[in-house]
């Protein structure tokens, strides 16, 4: 699997994983998150030299809009959308669209299904997916506090993770904008409440990846990071460290560092 990162923060969140389907059959390109507007993802798209016409598909986590902005054009424009009952519903496309169940794997073209598995997050029905092909396993899961499901039987080539913020800088900001207690700073406080309520610590990232079956592991890409709670160089050592593969992540704007 080759991922290209099209961008991933609460600004925004995209990525296309192309896979070697093997059997003398051409490479696919799946999406995933598609939280830009479309013509920002056609620009960003373009720029790696991706074409959005040869997408075999885009599955979308939930509905918030940096990860569902473009899926109704997407849709226009006939690429499929994978999702929920629940997320489909929440973006615009009930009665149309792919809908996607817990636990049950879906065909997304010959020889590459997807399955949904629960998570905690302030959305209807969200999801991480496990996306498999004969050849490799990529487990996604993006805007998480936690997963639901257990997940543990699968053994990924890929993990594609949240590891939004630091638990210790989270506390010693909360406690700062407590004790000043302005209008502005108690509006940043109830916001970091809701980011501790759905999203992932990288307390928790490492712990998930910690009890991960790690036998076939190649690499592991670290998504949506805070701009001003994260440590990207630390955290990639530190998951390189548990897991003995490379650690990436993803930026902001566009690429993997």
């Amino acid at each position: 699997m080759r991922l290209t990162a099209l961008g991933s923060s609460s600004a925004g969140n995209c990525f296309v994983m192309e896979f070697d389907m093997g059997e003398g059959r051409d490479p696919v390109s799946l999406m995933v998150e598609c939280g830009f507007n479309y013509q920002t993802i056609l620009r960003k798209a373009n720029a790696y030299g991706l074409k959005i016409s040869e997408l075999i598909g885009c599955l979308v986590t939930h509905s918030h809009k940096d990860h569902s902005a473009a899926a109704v054009d997407l849709a226009k424009r006939g690429t499929q959308i994978y999702a929920t009952q629940g997320t489909l519903d929440a973006i615009g496309l009930k009665g149309s669209g792919w809908p996607m169940h817990y636990g049950m794997a879906t065909t997304i073209t010959p020889g590459l299904k997807a399955m949904a598995f629960k998570v905690d997050h302030d959305a209807p029905e969200p999801a991480g997916f496990i996306i498999k092909t004969k050849r490799e396993t990529v487990i996604f899961a993006i805007d998480a506090a936690n997963w639901i499901d257990d997940i543990s039987d699968f053994e990924p080539d890929y993990l594609i993770i949240e590891a939004n913020y630091d638990e210790t800088l989270m506390a010693q900001e909360q406690f700062s904008l407590q004790k000043r207690a302005n209008l502005t700073d108690l509006q940043r406080y109830r916001v970091n409440e809701r980011i501790k309520a759905s999203h992932m610590s990288i307390k928790r990232t490492l712990s998930k990846v910690s009890a991960m079956k790690k036998t076939k592991l190649k690499a592991v890409f670290l998504t949506h990071l805070s701009d001003r709670m994260s440590a990207p160089s630390v955290w990639k050592m530190q998951v390189s460290a548990l897991t003995g593969v490379p650690c990436w992540v993803c930026r902001k704007d566009s690429g993997i560092e």
